[in-house]
């Protein structure tokens, strides 16, 4: 019986604003990060179809360098009308009561939760976001690595009953375990550099291997379901590879 293609969440490319394929992201969605905010990006962010901002949090837990919560409010102070949405300084490492705590500082921006903790935190984020607003999900990484088995296991208890815009910080591989309305990624940097590499795809433009990338990565999840040996990381990792 046939079915409908499954709807792939929107996707925002992560890392644009410090890799050389900057340029490639013009009409896609963008996310930017608060920590890597550079002046070259200021001659592409007309050129997007939409921006996510992250506060840089991931930054912080993986470089130990603090974001300053008052110069990321005087950011979107003055620059905020620009993006979709906005995300609020979160707290990775488990102090949510210090998450909270920032997003009440900064009305506007929208709550993340992490996985860990309380599930009733969740519920109240999603409750008080109700009506299309934002929401976060982030998912614990140790060595830097999402463990799939327990991200599904997870994924699979959290509330799908709410009208309101999730978005899997880092989850695309995961949108066939949850209804996330968006999601973002920087595995598109790794394929489209090996797109760009294979010989037998130099007669296509760098706007057309994008396009070839984005698809991969929308269909990812599904295909991750019936080949468990598939990954971005895997598809990325040979310059002549198939594109199936």
């Amino acid at each position: 019986m046939l079915t409908d293609t499954p709807r792939a969440p929107r996707l925002y490319l992560a890392g644009a604003n410090t890799h050389a394929l900057l340029p490639a992201t013009e009409g896609r969605y963008a996310l930017e990060s608060f920590a890597n905010i550079v002046p070259v990006v200021e001659a592409y962010r007309p050129l997007w179809r939409g921006a996510l901002l992250d506060s840089g949090a991931f930054s912080v837990m993986t470089t130990g360098k603090a974001i300053d919560l008052g110069a990321y409010r005087e950011y979107v102070s003055e620059h905020g009308d620009f993006y979709t949405a906005i995300a609020s300084l979160d707290v990775i490492d488990g102090d949510w009561r210090q998450s909270i705590a920032n997003w009440r500082a900064m009305p506007g921006t929208f709550p993340t939760w992490h996985e860990g903790e309380p599930a009733e935190l969740l519920r109240d984020y999603l409750a008080e976001q109700a009506g299309g607003g934002w929401v976060g999900i982030g998912m614990q990484r140790p060595g830097g690595r999402l463990d799939p088995a327990q991200t599904r296991r997870v994924l699979a208890t959290l509330p799908t009953d709410h009208d309101c815009h999730v978005h899997g910080w880092g989850l695309t591989m995961y949108a066939a375990d949850y209804p996330f309305a968006s999601t973002d990624s920087a595995a598109w940097i790794r394929m489209l550099a090996a797109h760009m590499a294979n010989g037998n795809l130099r007669h296509l433009t760098k706007r057309e291997l994008l396009e070839i990338t984005i698809a991969r990565l929308d269909r990812a999840p599904w295909r991750a379901k019936w080949d468990p040996n598939w990954s971005c990381s895997v598809a990325a990792s040979t310059q002549q590879q198939s594109l199936l």
